[in-house]
């Protein structure tokens, strides 16, 4: 069987983890501040908190938003596109938001700019940056974006890493993406101001970090928040990973391309469609997908030839929480697209042999249909 998704297996994953043991000491940072050093060359900033989850980043994010806006909070909303995780709408309904998801473009699965011209000034938008497409960014320092960019690590839009465009970015290690710290994410907070916010909401609503910076002599309590932190077992998975991102990067970029170079006379006979990337976007390579009719049947035939494929993501605006809520509304292209996303398996365990061959399997599909 050929399988969907393998993490990344890193050579020094369990020499870190063995220090962090031999250390006894799981609460000291060391890996977490490694981390965070060579996060800080990539997105050229120091603003940066590594969180237990991408979640966890986006709900950062939300307090953050309803933080800044006081008592508008009741008249503000926050639009977002169905075609999503459920973290992204949580995220900001557990904050108070009002949530009003938008449609997308069937040629990338993401929000198309022009929803950015037409916001309202009691409006936010929160960009979901899908496989290979990349929201089409016209400034950077918007503070009317959120940037979901969870599968987005190391990507980057006119030389500018993703993720540093809007307000805040959300970036995941979740061990579906590219680099995994087992669970973990990544916010990144543009505002300097907002960034001590930031902080004081990630350690639980305390200023500790003012404490640590040696500008008190004790901390207290003074906002809301939660334990968003990353552990340091955690980060020591992430540092054996982002030490060897360029590796990484370069195995995927090659899977990608064998797809590409594999499937192109089916992608000419029109049997399908497949992601066409920005010409502005470096990719992070973390997906391949194509969009293709009769979804189940397809998958079918794939899994009986050992081939493990993947749906996308589900619509939120259609799930039964939505539709007990008042969320649900008619989004023409999100409810004609999505249900033909099908991901073909991409992990760096993946040879390619292994990739010629779902290609000779697909073609074999429609040679049969």
């Amino acid at each position: 069987m050929i399988k969907f998704h393998e993490p990344y297996k890193a050579k020094n994953t369990k020499k870190y983890l063995n220090q962090v043991v031999e250390r006894n000491s799981y609460n000291d940072n060391f890996f977490m501040d490694a981390c965070l050093e060579l996060l800080s060359d990539f997105y050229k900033t120091k603003n940066l908190l590594l969180t237990h989850s991408g979640t966890a980043a986006l709900e950062v994010s939300a307090m953050l938003l309803r933080y800044s806006l006081s008592n508008q909070i009741e008249t503000h909303s926050i639009k977002i596109p169905s075609y999503t995780f459920s973290s992204t709408a949580n995220a900001f309904i557990r904050s108070g938001f009002n949530v009003s998801f938008v449609d997308i473009d069937s040629e990338n699965m993401i929000l198309n700019s022009s929803e950015l011209d037409c916001l309202e000034d009691n409006e936010n938008l929160v960009i979901v940056n899908y496989a290979n497409s990349t929201f089409n960014y016209k400034s950077s320092n918007n503070i009317k974006i959120i940037e979901d960019a969870a599968q987005s690590f190391g990507v980057t839009f006119k030389k500018q890493p993703v993720g540093t465009f809007g307000r805040y970015g959300c970036v995941s290690f979740h061990p579906t993406k590219n680099i995994h710290s087992g669970y973990g994410g990544l916010l990144i907070v543009n505002n300097a101001e907002e960034f001590e916010l930031a902080k004081t909401i990630w350690e639980r609503g305390t200023d500790r970090n003012q404490v640590l910076s040696g500008l008190k002599n004790k901390y207290e309590w003074v906002s809301l928040g939660s334990s968003f932190q990353i552990n340091e077992l955690s980060s020591a998975v992430l540092y054996s990973q982002l030490e060897v991102w360029d590796k990484i990067h370069k195995i995927r970029k090659e899977i990608y391309e064998t797809y590409e170079y594999n499937l192109k006379k089916l992608v000419e006979e029109k049997h399908f469609s497949t992601q066409e990337i920005n010409e502005n976007i470096v990719p992070n390579y973390h997906a391949f997908y194509i969009q293709i009719n009769d979804r189940k049947t397809f998958m079918d035939y794939m899994i009986n030839n050992n081939v493990q494929t993947y749906i996308g993501y589900e619509n939120l605006h259609s799930s039964s929480y939505a539709k007990s809520n008042n969320l649900n509304k008619i989004l023409p292209k999100t409810e004609k697209y999505s249900p033909r996303i099908v991901r073909l398996p991409f992990h760096t365990n993946l040879t390619t042999d292994d990739v010629i061959y779902v290609c000779k399997v697909i073609s074999n599909y429609f040679e049969l249909h």
